[in-house]
């Protein structure tokens, strides 16, 4: 009789536990952050050319009759959603779910009202943008949380607003934090069984705080249940560069690989922690201040590199002409430095400027170049290619995205411009136009 007492009793105390550990309803804090997400539509349009129908009629009226090849215009729409983090009207989604979008409306959680949003800032490379809005009234946002807290096994809830009539909510644990899914450089994903469902790109992950822990981001077709989140706390790192609309990230000048067991054996190492540089790049921060080909960078800032591929994302979360301390492994033994970091090659930077011309640019280590060409533009009439570098404006000399746009912003509009480029083939060529 006592034995079975003490079975009941232990199954007690188990469920008991288990239960401690499981909320029983997340309605509470559904009602407390729902408010918060947004609905996210955007419109592409996309001009086409018409062509003739049949070559007789070029003969006969050449190469432009005005109701033959005249541009059509075809509108591409799609949806997302979004997560408001201050009164004033800031809100955050990924770059995909507004990407080449001419029109992006924003309709707020049980409004019918739509706001027209203003893309302030964009990172591609972690899938993030930042959009901003001008609502009548403060807003009801969601507080940003810390992602570096999370714990695998952690409870979780993603909502979404795809449609703009309802939000869709969804439960589940922190899988797995730092997940490499190859989308880039700063894979750094959390990854959750919480279901992501398509049109809640862009959507908060909220701890069991309200607080946003991450956005959602990516679905991984054919998979059950498998969904991942950029971490707040990556993003929290760009948020000052993202409300000026330039994102400039930090260098350190090493290509790496990882440390294999052969390697940890033939270095006599205790274990296979760490990132083995490869290469030290020239005139970079590394080669300054004396990293070496074959040295081993176990630590940064007290942070221990555990994967080779937590070096790029650690770098990232800095600012350039910020100074670190780096431990390193040469030659068996611990040493320490302190270096100055640099700035990458990859800046990006959203300006209404040369969304005006109808160009976007990227600032890389051989200077400013044109990485798209809107169609019918007034970069593609004056025949600026993609591919070309900027290298002068009105005979000022253009170094970076900063002098560009400070160039061009003290232009009057109808003023003539004429700009020096530099093409592929590395020959140089001029156009002209007026300011828009």
């Amino acid at each position: 009789m006592r034995k079975g007492v003490g079975v009941v009793f232990f199954l007690f105390l188990f469920l008991q536990n288990l239960f401690a550990y499981t909320p029983e309803s997340f309605s509470k804090l559904v009602k407390e952050v729902e408010k918060s997400v947004v609905n996210i539509s955007t419109t592409q349009i996309i001009k086409v050319q018409r062509p003739l129908p049949f070559d007789f009629f070029r003969e006969f009226f050449g190469d432009d009759p005005f109701f033959f090849n005249k541009p059509q215009n075809f509108q591409r729409q799609s949806l997302g959603s979004g997560v408001i983090i201050s009164e004033d009207g800031y809100i955050l989604t990924n770059n995909h779910v507004i990407k080449d979008a001419n029109i992006i409306k924003v309709k707020l959680y049980g409004s019918k009202e739509e706001y027209d949003a203003k893309v302030i800032g964009k990172d591609s490379k972690i899938d993030i943008a930042l959009l901003k809005i001008d609502a009548k009234k403060p807003l009801p946002y969601a507080p940003l949380g810390d992602s570096d807290s999370l714990e695998v096994g952690d409870w979780v809830i993603a909502i979404g607003n795809p449609f703009g009539l309802s939000h869709t909510v969804t439960k589940g644990i922190v899988s797995a934090k730092g997940r490499v899914i190859g989308s880039g450089p700063y894979d750094d994903f959390i990854q959750t069984d919480a279901p992501i469902n398509f049109g809640n790109s862009g959507g908060p992950l909220f701890n069991l705080k309200g607080e946003i822990v991450g956005i959602n981001t990516a679905i991984i077709s054919g998979g059950q249940g498998i969904g991942f989140a950029v971490p707040i706390n990556m993003v929290k790192a760009i948020l000052p560069q993202l409300k000026e609309g330039r994102i400039v990230r930090a260098w350190l000048g090493v290509r790496f690989k990882p440390i294999t067991k052969e390697i940890m054996e033939s270095f006599g190492l205790e274990n296979t922690d760490g990132a083995l540089i490869e290469e030290v790049v020239k005139n970079s921060p590394a080669e300054k201040f004396g990293l070496q080909e074959g040295d081993i960078i176990i630590e940064i800032d007290g942070k221990k590199i555990e994967d080779a591929y937590q070096l790029p994302r650690i770098i990232a979360s800095y600012q350039p002409e910020q100074k670190i301390e780096v431990v390193y492994i040469r030659d068996k033994k611990k040493n320490k430095t302190k270096i100055t970091l640099g700035k990458t090659g990859d800046t990006e930077e959203v300006s209404p400027i040369l969304e005006k011309i109808g160009i976007k640019v990227a600032e890389t280590k051989d200077g400013v170049v044109v990485e798209e060409v809107q169609p019918f533009s007034l970069a593609q009439t004056a025949n600026i290619s993609q591919g070309d570098y900027i290298v002068r404006i009105n005979n000022q000399k253009v170094e970076n995205l900063e002098t560009l746009t400070k160039i061009l912003s003290n232009l009057q509009s109808n003023s003539a411009v004429t700009m020096q480029l530099r093409t592929k083939g590395g020959s140089s060529k001029f156009v002209s136009f007026r300011m828009p």
